[in-house]
């Protein structure tokens, strides 16, 4: 600033020299070279408190971005300790089943999952549960009613056998149907719809290699696991 009013001063005064008349040429090229120097350092000074304002708000972004990967960071931590405990609380629901080997509770890229095998809810090539089921299932479902702010995303799954019925002319349409029979009957047993969800995996996601009897029983299952909410849609206008 006081670099600016030193140069508007020397602009000033070369002014009033050549207009009185009365300067010679060498003090007017001396007030004009000291002008130039005032104009080059209010220059310079403007550059630099440029420079400066660009690190600022250089700082400011890296410290917005710390912020949010520190939010981001406690945001896992609170999701990881609240996996922990819908773990064992479904552990602990659910360990006379476990223990029985009707079910497993797990947890699969950081969900809790319950996952529960082709023979205790179906027969086989069908997606009508079983009496078995239907009480297995219960179990289950009152466990998951007591739970909120999850979303129970049920996965069908079976083996690499191909089944071509008319009823299922695919391993998709087999493993959605048993996928969308399991959300019905949770529905039906007072879990609300909105914590519903179904997908039918196909042969596409086995657990382990198809390669015998045992390990293709392991294959056909049905998972439930306990998601995020998903947020809001947003509302279009019409």
């Amino acid at each position: 600033m006081q670099t600016s009013i030193r140069f508007a001063a020397t602009a000033l005064g070369l002014a009033l020299l050549a207009g009185c008349g009365g300067v010679s040429e060498e003090q007017y090229k001396a007030a004009q070279s000291n002008a130039d120097k005032y104009k080059k350092n209010a220059d310079d000074e403007a550059a630099a408190l440029a420079a400066a304002n660009a690190k600022i708000d250089a700082l400011n972004a890296k410290v917005a971005a710390l912020q949010q990967a520190n939010a981001a960071a406690s945001t896992a931590v609170e999701n990881t300790s609240q996996a922990n405990a819908d773990l064992q609380a479904m552990n602990a629901a659910l360990a006379e089943d476990s223990a029985a080997g009707r079910l497993q509770v797990t947890e699969l890229a950081g969900l809790v999952t319950v996952r529960l095998p082709e023979k205790v809810l179906f027969p086989s090539g069908s997606a009508k549960l079983s009496k078995e089921g239907l009480a297995e299932l219960k179990r289950v479902a009152e466990v998951l009613k007591t739970i909120t702010n999850k979303v129970f995303r049920v996965g069908g799954f079976t083996d690499d056998s191909p089944i071509r019925t008319k009823q299922f002319p695919s391993n998709w349409e087999l493993s959605s149907a048993r996928a969308l029979t399991v959300v019905h009957y949770f529905e039906g047993l007072g879990i609300p719809g909105v914590q519903l969800a179904a997908t039918g995996f196909g042969k596409f996601q086995p657990t382990v290699l198809n390669d015998s009897p045992d390990h293709k029983a392991q294959n056909r299952r049905i998972e439930i696991g306990l998601g995020p909410v998903p947020s809001a849609a947003p509302v279009v206008a019409r």
